[in-house]
């Protein structure tokens, strides 16, 4: 389990919440509140015992709840709603957990999120990862781009952003990689 401080492109709040699968939960966010999530501005925290991790979440949501984000009334959003916090209280939420040394809790804390984690891909990882549903194309090629994955041991996923990376080269589409060392960024495994 891990807690995850998310921010998002061009909105003046963020969301603190706990996981046991990041790309599921930023999937679910990114399309429930249709919001652009900044993985380079995002924090996770981890710690070996889970139930520090909850109780770290629970302490951020108290200590900033006077800061709790209104989203307009006619918005049918669902009660994640109550996690998103001003941009304005950012500096309490990590001063609170800078403190938590003080008391040797053993958090450990990432500024930013690394979503292809360790898979060995070729393509910026500011592409990655794309979400690719299999409705696309016939069912008889999809059989043999899955035949033709297993047997040179790739995922489709990683098949399909290599080929639609390379396409978009060739288009001249192509984006320079803002942050080159992603080494101090939590790194998502998938499990």
């Amino acid at each position: 389990m891990l807690l995850y401080i998310l921010h998002f492109y061009d909105k003046d709040f963020f969301k603190i919440g706990v996981t046991n699968n990041i790309y599921r939960r930023i999937r679910q966010i990114r399309d429930n509140f249709r919001v652009s999530i900044d993985l380079d501005k995002t924090i996770i925290v981890t710690n070996t015992k889970q139930s520090r991790t909850k109780r770290l979440e629970r302490n951020l949501l108290d200590i900033t709840s006077n800061f709790q984000y209104q989203f307009p009334d006619e918005l049918n959003i669902g009660a994640g709603k109550y996690e998103f916090r001003e941009l304005n209280c950012q500096k309490l939420v990590m001063q609170f957990i800078s403190e938590q040394e003080n008391y040797k809790l053993n958090y450990t804390v990432y500024k930013g999120l690394d979503l292809s984690g360790q898979y060995n891909i070729t393509i910026p990882k500011a592409y990655y990862p794309i979400d690719i549903l299999s409705n696309f194309a016939s069912d008889i090629l999809i059989n043999d781009l899955n035949n033709y994955c297993t047997h040179n041991k790739l995922s489709r996923r990683d098949f399909f952003n290599e080929l639609l990376y390379e396409k978009a080269c060739q288009l001249g589409i192509d984006r320079s990689e803002g942050i080159v060392n992603y080494d101090n960024y939590y790194k998502y495994k998938k499990k």
